[in-house]
């Protein structure tokens, strides 16, 4: 697998870094640890910023602002005509290759766009270098420390090579969950359907045994198959003289009913027959109505799942909550947001966990999902629908159908225990008048069989039992074969629910066992690094339980006592230093494509000798070169105690380091051939006229050449001048060389020729007088355009008197020091 080093970055229009027509350039030494320093606000956060829009798409701290200060518009720099921001990326394989370089650039409009020198896919490219442990700051180690155990985990299984096994256990967990598998694959529906189908199977099953007994005059439970069965209905209609050619030739089921209807009219011709058929026929529809109806304790059953309901969904706050709680759980869910306490919505830091809170109110709404589903299957289980077909034959002029209403609506709208009960009492009604139908046809049958033969009155009973059968038949055909249906799908579905089940509980464990064995091996190597950064008894642990994703961090000694909490025991330096031992560790062992680390503010909470051991642990235990085999590091920092020790380090071969200088309305400029870049600047600016944008740039450039003076020829600065930023450094470095140069002289040691000597004090006049003298009061800006560029000539001039050529024309070198020449 190729792994990726970092040779170079180019920013310009990103964040704090403008550099119009002249992009900030970085060059790091793939080879070596690399530093840059920057006072605040100049933009090394930027650097940090762009690397990690150009990796990850985003940069978190303005993602996470509140909606009312946009975020989004901080990306690009205020100042930059173009709108545009722009990031290229080059990057060479650890083992030899061709460079590859990745431009990123994202427009005012948010839209981003990358591209690869190679061809490969950048966005690819560019996610597998999006590793946990390539861009670390101050605030990682401290969430590190902070989270929730699942979180910590999470987070974690990256750092271990695991980002990817995390995510698919994740994926596996999320649709192997109960509620999301049912609602994917519309399990309530099914239910509901099945059951109503068992249901119907049952009716039709016992309407079969009802009309065979009334066509046949025995028992179905006499009869030994469906085929015996069939064969005595069709025998029972046969043996009628009327109807035998009719039945010959033709299974029972084929038998038109119609037909011997007519044949027996036809021989025995009468009103009075017809009427009696008729009404026959009309007796069977009433009786399929009024026994396809819920039994006795259906209504008990609705009332209690429509209370059970009702309380759930007291405990909810509506729908337009619910969509807030859900939007609060997957922006708090996501591992970008670090910060579990902090509400999305309002900012508020709270004690608790919001995302805990928020699952806790979304659980009161899957309450009451799953109590209307339970309501919705009884509903459909007990018959309730084949009301809406009694309820039409008994409506009243003016009425509509409640039953068909409800039943239409059930599934999105359910059913409160107050609407049961109306229901009950419309149910009441509609028996009463079903029966009051029922009563008047037996009455009107009675009376006709009376007045017509018995035979005939028989033959037309036997025609109509025989219809009935046929059709309960019919029907119980369907209804077995739609209940094979559903029970089908019910198999498969918990076959399919069983098998990502399994295979999420397998995943799990393995994905789990994998990462407790690469934790063991972080372990060791986490306590070791944090015993050269703090020199102290103390002993941090780390552990993750099979089977599961949670972290917990402890300590298994702390001074003299053995065990502890971390958090509770551990000052923020040993915090920090905890995070950044794990995380140094991990990078250690697991680091993958990304052979580089960015490592931002990460010894602000240290002091001076904690910070001096964390950098020589990064030197010497982890990073190239004394480590070959290690990756690149890059370190930003603010601090100028230890930019010292960056600067002494540069003196060891193993170290490159740079100094940022320049605002974020004009320009970032690094200082390795920055007194040139600086230089050039200014000049463009004062030649153009713009005195305002210069006039900040003379200082600096001022300054680098009184300090390239005095480090090159070795002059010794006051301890306050080189470990106070905030002292007036130019004056500072001119009173120091002055001192220098006075010594030496009177010494009778100092190397300067007579000219160089007497060029000093004209060119120093200049300095201080036209401009140094000036910066104090804030009246340097009232300079014109030709004041200033005579103050960077005497700038130069000041520079080149501790300068000499040798041999004469030579490009000319500094003196070794005031009292040797070379």
């Amino acid at each position: 697998m190729t792994g990726w080093l970092l040779q170079e970055i180019e920013v310009e229009g990103f964040r704090g870094i403008n550099n119009e027509n002249a992009p900030l350039v970085l060059k790091f030494k793939t080879d070596k640890v690399n530093s840059i320093s920057a006072p605040n606000g100049v933009g090394k956060s930027s650097i940090f910023d762009a690397l990690t829009y150009a990796l990850t798409g985003r940069v978190p701290k303005l993602e996470d602002l509140p909606a009312a200060e946009a975020g989004g518009s901080y990306y690009l720099n205020k100042f930059h005509s173009g709108g545009i921001g722009t990031i290229k990326l080059t990057l060479v394989p650890d083992l030899g290759g061709n460079v590859r370089t990745i431009t990123v650039t994202r427009a005012a409009d948010g839209s981003r766009t990358s591209s690869c020198s190679d061809g490969t896919d950048a966005e690819v490219a560019l996610a597998e270098l999006n590793r946990e442990f390539v861009l670390l700051d101050a605030e990682t180690f401290q969430n590190f420390i902070s989270r929730a155990p699942l979180d910590r985990g999470r987070s974690f299984a990256g750092l271990l090579g695991l980002a990817s096994y995390s995510a698919l256990r994740q994926g596996l967990q999320s649709i192997s969950n109960t509620r999301a598998f049912n609602n994917q694959f519309g399990d309530a529906g099914h239910k509901a359907a099945r059951s109503a189908a068992e249901r119907r199977v049952t009716q039709h099953r016992q309407a079969v045994t009802a009309d065979y007994l009334a066509l046949v005059k025995e028992p179905i439970t006499d009869v030994a198959s469906t085929k015996a069965a069939h064969d005595k209905a069709h025998h029972s209609l046969a043996q009628i003289a009327l109807l035998a050619d009719h039945c010959k030739g033709r299974s029972f089921k084929e038998i038109d009913v119609d037909v011997c209807a007519t044949a027996i009219k036809d021989a025995e011709a009468g009103p009075d027959r017809q009427k009696l058929a008729q009404i026959i026929q009309q007796e069977g529809a009433w009786n399929s109505l009024v026994s396809d109806q819920p039994d006795s304790g259906a209504v008990d059953r609705l009332k209690q799942l429509a209370r059970k309901r009702d309380l759930a969904l007291a405990a909810t706050k509506g729908d337009l909550l619910r969509q807030l709680y859900e939007l609060g759980e997957r922006i708090t869910g996501d591992d970008a947001w670090d910060n579990k306490n902090l509400c999305p919505a309002c900012d508020n830091h709270g004690d608790t966990s919001i995302l805990v809170a928020l699952r806790e109110k979304l659980g009161h709404y899957t309450a009451v999902e799953a109590a209307a589903e339970e309501l919705s299957v009884a509903w459909a289980g007990d018959g309730w629908p084949a009301l809406a077909n009694l309820e039409q034959k008994v409506l009243a002029d003016g009425e509509t159908s409640r039953f068909r209403a409800v039943d239409s609506t059930i599934s999105e709208r359910s059913l409160t225990e107050t609407e049961v009960g109306a229901l009950a009492e419309r149910l009441s009604i509609i028996r009463l008048r079903a029966k009051g139908a029922q009563d008047a046809l037996a009455n009107e049958r009675e009376a006709l069989s009376a007045s017509l033969p018995p035979s005939l009155v028989a033959v037309t009973e036997t025609v109509e039992a025989a219809r009935r059968l046929q059709r309960s038949w019919g029907q119980l055909e369907e209804a077995e074969a739609e209940l094979v249906l559903e029970t089908t799908w019910a198999e498969r579905t918990a076959r399919l629910k069983g098998f990502l089940d399994k295979a999420c509980s397998l995943f799990s464990t393995a994905e789990s066992d994998a990462g407790v064995r690469r934790l063991a091996a972080v372990e060791p190597l986490c306590q070791t690094l944090f015993a050269a950064i703090m020199h102290e008894p103390v002993v941090p642990a780390l552990k993750k339980r099979s089977g599961t994703e949670e972290l917990s961090i402890s300590l298994s000694k702390f001074f003299s006592l053995d065990g502890g909490s971390a958090q509770a025991l551990l000052s923020e330096s040993f915090r920090n230093a905890f995070a950044a031992s794990v995380y140094l560790a991990a990078a250690k062992l697991y680091g993958g494509a990304p052979r580089f680390l960015v490592l931002d503010d990460i010894t602000s909470s240290f002091d001076a000798g904690h910070q001096y051991h964390l950098v020589e642990v990064i030197r010497t235990q982890f990073a190239r070169p004394v480590v070959p085999t290690g990756p690149q590091v890059i370190l930003l920092s603010h601090d100028t105690l230890l930019e010292k020790l960056f600067n002494k380090n540069v003196s060891t071969g193993g170290w490159w380091h740079q100094r940022l200088q320049g605002t974020a309305r004009t320009a970032v400029l690094p200082q390795n051939n920055a007194v040139d870049k600086v230089g050039d600047r200014t000049r463009d600016f004062l030649n153009a006229g713009r005195v305002d944008d210069a006039a900040p740039y003379i200082r600096q450039y001022l300054e680098f050449r009184l300090e390239e003076v005095a480090q090159r020829c070795r002059i010794p600065v006051p301890l306050d001048l080189a470990f106070n930023e905030n002292k007036q450094l130019a004056q500072g470095y001119l009173d120091a060389i002055d001192a220098a140069v006075e010594l030496n002289k009177k010494a009778g040691t100092l190397v300067l020729d007579a000219a160089q000597q007497a060029s000093l004090s004209t060119h120093v006049a200049t300095i201080t007088g036209n401009y140094l003298a000036h910066w104090g009061t804030g009246s340097a800006h009232s300079f014109s355009a030709g004041a200033l560029l005579g103050v960077m000539s005497a700038i130069d001039a000041y520079a080149d008197c501790f300068r000499f050529s040798d041999p004469p024309g030579s490009p000319p070198r500094y003196y070794k020091s005031l009292g040797q020449r070379a």
